[in-house]
């Protein structure tokens, strides 16, 4: 890298970790000075003060920080955005409040068609899309893309997460510095390990959770290799978030009284019904994104969306946003409170209270879809806590109904781990999330026992969250079986040879004695005329006839060749499939073809060398 490239990185670098820093006059000239002068400091620790090993620790607190300070960014200026239509808009536009959520997702498809200029994969997709990509982010826009769209997209009543686009953006800079210390394969998907830890543990100050959601949903290998640096970035970020939030929490939990084993069925009962409601969640979010994907039109799809989430939040203005607030008042005891200052209030009763908060629970699921859906950017992880809160603070309100007299606090916290559970697949994630925001592990029974049972019912009906299921489809979905990952990583232009001889049709068997004085190869292709495969000659078949010197011009070629055990295709097999060829056939080397055109040969031997190769690579045991 030179220079020039070099100072434009740290130059943006350094730009997104200043960004709140106050001063008089910005001297570009001397700004780049320092730049440089760490550009070089930085090669000066790696190369003459660290080993590789400590240079990685290095990087993991450096990047901890980094994720931490983009969350911290992301979240004021999503709560800015918001302050400023509570606290000044909203006054004298109270009759437009359901026009905002169109305004965000209309923003963010003007700044996605004119200045991105290209579609925007959201979230954990695009970091799980990045590990598959040998760790780096294709796309440029990711680094500073959910710093304006999610703000404008949350801030102005679409309903999403945060925690997402914290992740991704994160791991799109990460990438980049790990591009330009030119890191192996896996020490990049490392560092976007520590990106997401990072972001997950500043949001949260949850960091043994977030390390766990690196694991459990990245598919990072667990091993001492890996903790160490994750465990630094952890540490990095959530000593930024108390920096500069003091002790403040997104949720400051006090749970009431301690666990009773008589609640265990009401327990089972939250954890059946979390499990249900992740199931609808995930179809709700696969329904409307199918909806959306058939009207071409962006917008009408803005329109469409932004009414449908403006309706919503109009009639019930919890759902407006993030809902963070909202469920910290569930945690509080006040769950009441979500019902004062709407339409609804005029029928305040106990009875009314259970009906309207678990509405809002399933119009949440409802708002979320659709701002995804209609082009807005957010997150999911969010929503789905805020889904799980409503419906365990809903389902306790009911049971006192009936004298029960169960926790409402406890009761939300339990069902927040089970959605998340649910809607994720990532239950050892959900169980550490909110045994650590809620200050211990006194719920850890309960929480176990619902996160089993969401997890359970959901993975009965989707065998993967509806955020991997594109990434199955095309083969490019990373998880831990080591095996497939290896295989996933492969790249089928690296197993094919294509500097092969070919038989004509028209040939006969002096030619193909010729092509094998000249070549190692014991199988030749055949083609015809206009150049598509017809077949193969299998030397090894033939051996005898190779010395019967009189039929050299007389032999066709077209009586020795052979249909092959079984064809490759390219674009549509990968080296999974390719094994499971080679496996079932028992061939040692069989053709590719695009279309009816010959391409070249795959070799057993030759894609076993390359898995044995990329083994070592992700081996995380030699960091």
């Amino acid at each position: 890298m030179n220079d020039k490239n070099s100072c434009g990185f740290f130059f943006k670098v350094s730009r997104v970790l200043i960004l709140n820093m106050p001063h008089k006059k910005f001297n570009r000239i001397a700004y780049i000075r320092l730049v440089i002068k760490i550009k070089h400091w930085l090669e000066k620790l790696r190369y003459n003060v660290f080993s590789p090993l400590r240079f990685i620790y290095l990087l993991a607190l450096i990047i901890g920080l980094i994720s931490g300070i983009y969350a911290l960014l992301i979240v004021k200026m999503t709560v800015f955005v918001n302050d400023v239509l509570m606290h000044g808009l909203f006054r004298k536009y109270d009759y437009y409040y359901f026009l905002f959520p169109g305004l965000g997702l209309l923003f963010t498809y003007l700044f996605i068609r004119f200045v991105i200029k290209q579609p925007v994969i959201q979230g954990i997709p695009a970091t799980l899309r990045a590990i598959t990509n040998h760790g780096t982010f294709k796309e440029k826009y990711q680094t500073y893309s959910s710093l304006i769209l999610v703000p404008f997209t949350v801030g102005l009543g679409g309903s999403g997460g945060l925690e997402g686009p914290t992740v991704v953006s994160g791991a799109a800079l990460t990438t980049k510095i790990a591009e330009y210390f030119k890191m192996d394969r896996k020490t990049r998907v490392l560092l976007i390990g520590c990106a997401a830890v990072g972001a997950m543990s500043s949001l949260f100050k949850a960091p043994m959770a977030a390390i766990v959601f690196a694991i459990e949903v990245f598919a990072l290998d667990f091993t001492l290799g890996s903790m160490i640096p994750l465990l630094l970035s952890s540490i990095s970020a959530i000593t930024i978030s108390y920096f500069f939030n003091d002790n403040d929490v997104i949720f400051p939990v006090r749970i009431i009284g301690e666990f009773q084993v008589s609640a265990i069925p009401y327990y089972v009962l939250l954890g059946v019904f979390s499990g249900f409601a992740s199931v609808s969640f995930t179809r709700m979010y696969k329904f409307t994104e199918r909806y959306f994907k058939r009207n071409s039109s962006p917008f009408l799809k803005i329109i469409l969306g932004g009414l449908t989430i403006g309706v919503i939040t109009f009639f019930f203005p919890p759902i407006f946003g993030e809902g963070a607030e909202q469920m910290n008042e569930m945690l509080r005891g006040n769950g009441d409170i979500l019902m004062m200052n709407t339409y609804f209030q005029q029928f305040y009763n106990p009875i009314t209270i259970v009906i309207f908060i678990l509405s809002v629970g399933a119009l949440k699921t409802i708002a979320t879809a659709t701002t995804l859906g209609a082009g807005g950017v957010a997150g999911i992880f969010g929503p789905s806590l805020f889904a799980g809160c409503t419906l365990g603070n809903g389902f306790a309100k009911f049971l006192n109904l009936f004298g029960f007299n169960v926790s409402e606090v406890n009761f939300s916290l339990v069902g927040m781990s089970g959605l998340l559970a649910g809607v994720l697949h990532a239950p050892l994630t959900a169980i550490f999330l909110i045994a650590e925001i809620s200050n211990g592990y006194t719920l850890i029974v309960p929480i176990m026992l619902v996160v089993v049972i969401a997890f359970g019912i959901n993975r009965y009906y989707f065998k993967l969250p509806f955020y991997k299921e594109e990434l199955a489809h095309r083969g490019e979905l990373t998880t831990h079986d080591k095996d497939s990952n290896i295989l996933i990583d492969m790249n089928m232009d690296e197993i094919t040879e294509t500097n092969v001889h070919k038989l004509k049709k028209s040939d006969y068997l002096g030619a193909l004695v010729r092509l094998v004085e000249m070549s190692k190869r014991n199988v030749f292709p055949v083609i015809n005329e206009n150049d598509e495969f017809i077949g193969v000659v299998n030397v090894n078949e033939h051996r005898k006839t190779l010395f019967e010197v009189q039929q050299y011009g007389t032999l066709p070629i077209m009586d020795l060749t052979t249909a092959p055990p079984a064809i490759i295709i390219k674009g549509k097999d990968n080296p999974k499939t390719i094994l499971q060829k080679f496996e079932e056939t028992g061939s040692w080397v069989l053709p590719v073809l695009n279309g009816k055109e010959f391409v070249g040969f795959i070799s057993k031997s030759k894609l076993l060398n390359l898995y044995r190769k990329k083994l070592k690579e992700l081996d995380y045991t030699n960091i």
